[in-house]
């Protein structure tokens, strides 16, 4: 190998690709509700509006009906008062008209289910003696006492008598017509069955049939029950120390509704309609106390949940939310039948919460298991057995496959992102105060002028043998800085000789030092992980800095084999922008696991 002699150009001069692409959509989410606060207390992890909504008092989740208006009770009257005035608003958490509950219209998204779940755990109590509020009456005002009316003017008005007989005989033809009308809704609601699923017409979408989420539900054709969803005691396999309860149980979604990580309800717009949706919160006893939330959707056939299940994979895996990124992906076998797992770092200055999320299908069913810690990733195995247990209670009724024996292992996260193969924006870990999120430029040719490198490299990557290449740079997606992430894709013609070109670079690493008096190399570092299909992902990472007369620039590579494939990453730490070692390291092994996700 010859040496190179230093190269007089300053090292930190890197002209970028000129990125013309439109960054991807980012969700406006509060930085205070993207993580909890560290409070021991469990009222600040669910978000601003949980304590707002009321609590079923039992426990089992059943919704409940928000009353009409009251007014201000007479003076006069010594007992609390019975009536609401108008200008109340009372807030439900169970089935409306609408099919969601009313909650605050606050920054909320699906960051927030720590916050939530404490909230309603410290507002869930409720005094048995209170007075119960009554709906006022038709008339605006409230009913009249005997001793409000003139009986001196009763006796001598002449049409006393007439007046009298017509309220009676209309107060008998009203009974008579609700007794019909009520006898009616309860044969047909006992008699008839559940209705079967019915297939989409030919030619149309499956978008187009079957409910919205906000849609009201006919409790004929209802799917999911209360006891289909997760109960407290499957809850506590997830931590047994801790006493689990329902918090909420809500019919209906909407965009103020708690969501699954990265799933949050404008991320899911053009996937199949679904016939119903229930979501149910469960928290937890103590301090930095864990939460469950569980999203069910019912869809009209099991074709049109597979392709749903599809659409959330898909999502999960590109994970366009604030604040978050995929930590970890999970492969989870024997639930239903399909099951998928990832873990997300929600971060937000300080502090951080992790998210362990388990997406599975059984028949017409699709369950989302999230789980929400605040100091480290709740257990995917013990995760997966929840959603199994969940799986299990719907499988019958949901006509599809119930859960063997759940078993997780490390592996990728469903695929996802604009460009399979190459990074997701979501496998970036969100960068600087703003948090912002990565956008991608359009996959081309390496180009030697836009990527140099760190220097030690003696590859050209544009013309390295290989059966193709690609190179894709990553931006933040509202700096104009000149950070930013490169990622090349040499698919090499072997397993063989991708390893040999992956040795390559490291031998040009360790021995950089001696070649370059200008430059000083870390300690190589090696990554490993599973691929698609189980594909062995294997390579190093290292940090290089290169000094000159101006200045001292430091660059962080890596460069992994998967299969026949090499995937090399540059990354130029700015003062205020950069990714730690151990972040860097997971990225390295995320760009070689979606590589193996594609031929």
């Amino acid at each position: 190998m010859s040496e190179e002699k230093p190269t007089e150009e300053e090292p930190d001069y890197r002209p970028r690709r000129a990125w013309s692409e439109q960054p991807e959509s980012v969700e406006d989410v509060s930085p205070s509700a993207a993580a909890p606060t560290g409070s021991d207390t469990d009222a600040d992890k669910l978000g601003p509006t949980a304590a707002a909504e009321s609590v079923d008092p039992d426990g089992t989740g059943s919704a409940g009906h928000a009353g009409p208006p009251a007014v201000t009770p007479d003076p006069d009257d010594a007992p609390p008062p019975l009536y609401r005035d108008e200008s109340t608003q009372i807030r439900s958490v169970g089935s409306s008209a609408s099919g969601s509950s009313s909650v605050d219209r606050g920054s909320v998204d699906e960051t927030t289910i720590l916050s939530r779940a404490r909230q309603r755990k410290l507002g869930a109590s409720k005094d048995p003696d209170a007075t119960t509020l009554l709906p006022r009456t038709a008339t605006g005002g409230r009913l009249p006492r005997s001793d409000d009316f003139d009986d001196d003017d009763l006796e001598t008005d002449p049409r006393h008598e007439r007046r009298r007989l017509i309220v009676m005989i209309g107060a008998v033809t009203v009974v008579v017509i609700l007794g019909l009308v009520v006898g009616y809704a309860i044969i047909k609601t006992t008699s008839q069955p559940v209705v079967a699923p019915v297939p989409l017409p030919a030619g149309q979408s499956p978008s187009a049939g079957g409910q919205s989420p906000n849609a009201t539900e006919d409790p004929g054709t209802a799917l999911i029950t209360d006891d289909l969803m997760l109960s407290p005691d499957d809850a506590g396999r997830i931590d047994k120390k801790r006493t689990w309860k329902v918090a909420l149980t809500q019919r209906g979604s909407s965009p103020d509704s708690p969501h699954p990580a990265c799933l949050a309800a404008d991320a899911v717009d053009g996937a199949p309609s679904p016939q119903q949706t229930v979501l149910r919160l469960l928290s937890s006893s103590g301090s930095n106390s864990p939460a469950a939330l569980q999203q069910a959707t019912a869809y009209n056939t099991p074709e049109e949940a597979a392709q749903a299940y599809a659409f959330a994979s898909r999502t999960i895996g590109d994970c366009a939310m604030s604040g978050g990124w995929i930590y970890q992906g999970h492969q989870v076998d024997g639930v239903g039948d399909q099951a998928v797992g990832v873990t997300i770092q929600v971060v937000d200055g300080d502090t951080q919460e992790f998210r362990t999320v388990v997406l599975a299908r059984t028949g017409r069913i699709v369950d989302v298991v999230d789980v929400a810690n605040p100091d480290k990733a709740a257990s995917v195995q013990r995760v997966a057995t929840v959603a199994g247990a969940v799986v299990d209670t719907q499988c019958q009724a949901a006509g599809g496959a119930c859960s063997d024996q759940p078993e997780t292992a490390d592996g990728p996260p469903p695929l996802g992102g604009d460009q399979p193969g190459f990074l997701a924006s979501g496998d970036l870990p969100p960068i600087g105060p703003e948090l912002t999120r990565w956008a991608g430029t359009t996959p081309g040719e390496p180009d030697p002028d836009l990527l140099r490198g760190s220097g030690c490299e003696t590859t050209d990557w544009s013309k390295v043998e290989a059966k193709d290449r690609s190179h894709r740079t990553y931006l933040l997606s509202d700096s104009s800085s000149k950070f930013g992430l490169d990622e090349v894709v040499i698919t090499t013609g072997s397993d063989k000789a991708a390893t040999k070109l992956a040795e390559k670079v490291r031998a040009d690493w360790k021995s950089c030092g001696k070649r370059q008096l200008t430059a000083t190399v870390a300690p190589v570092t090696g990554v490993k992980g599973v691929g698609a299909k189980s594909t062995d992902i294997a390579g190093w990472t290292t940090e290089v800095t290169q000094k000159s007369d101006k200045k001292t620039n430091t660059y962080r590579v890596g460069v992994v084999t998967s299969g026949a494939k090499v995937v090399y990453l540059f990354l130029n730490p700015q003062d205020d922008v950069d990714l730690t070692a151990d972040q860097f390291d997971i990225v390295a092994v995320r760009a070689g696991q979606r590589a193996s996700q594609v031929n």
